[in-house]
């Protein structure tokens, strides 16, 4: 149901047709048929890594785009890679690692698919998308770095692991948690237990590095 603040116009003679309200935005569809943009301008060797680890322990988010009459890649690319590596590690994870995977992960490096969504677009539109989807957010979006300090802060405090799929680095996460020691330690008097619980998320944030870089 529509949230009452939004107020919809009249479809008209633009009314949709009811066998298409209820498709799937995406669906599962095999890697292998997905075409990629040879000149797509955006490069992906560092992200897919991390976009990979993300896929393992969080699954997938946005699907894939495609045009449905090629298969060609409109945006995604990054994805594409990210879950070839997906596969590869699959091959070498022992059980113990397996069982930790998201489902999604483990979908896509035994049945080989990956979440589509196939759009009716001519070529141009289609190269269009593709630069509309590589520049809009990088170069119109901005960070607010307190808010981002804050969510962090938090889930840090609440003992959850920030390294691993979230893009977040291991020094912008020490120095997150050193700061909040030195407030918890001023607001609290020098709390030990405080204390210890920070220097436990420091250890933990080290383990993790480690287990990310094998």
């Amino acid at each position: 149901e529509t949230p009452a603040m939004f107020e919809l116009g009249d479809a008209g003679e633009f009314a949709l047709d009811p066998a298409t309200l209820d498709a799937a935005a995406a669906t599962w569809d095999p890697l292998g048929a997905l075409v990629p943009f040879g000149k797509n301008p955006k490069t992906h060797e560092r992200s897919a890594p991390e976009l990979a680890t993300g896929i393992i322990r969080l699954g997938w988010g946005a699907p894939i785009l495609a045009r449905r009459e090629s298969r060609g890649i409109v945006g995604g690319h990054g994805r594409r890679l990210a879950a070839m590596l997906v596969i590869e590690r699959w091959k070498t994870a022992t059980t113990r690692e397996r069982r930790t995977w998201h489902r999604d992960a483990i979908r896509v490096a035994t049945r080989g698919e990956v979440p589509t969504r196939l759009l009716d677009l001519d070529e141009h539109d289609a190269r269009l998308l593709l630069i509309a989807d590589n520049m809009i957010g990088e170069r119109l979006s901005e960070t607010d770095q307190d808010r981002l300090d804050e969510v962090c802060r938090e889930l840090a405090l609440e003992g959850v692991e920030l390294l691993g799929g979230t893009g977040l680095e291991e020094g912008y996460i020490k120095g997150l948690l050193e700061d909040a020691a030195r407030v918890g330690s001023d607001l609290t008097g020098g709390d030990h237990q405080l204390g210890v619980a920070v220097e436990d998320l420091l250890l933990g944030a080290d383990d993790v590095a480690t287990e990310i870089g094998r």
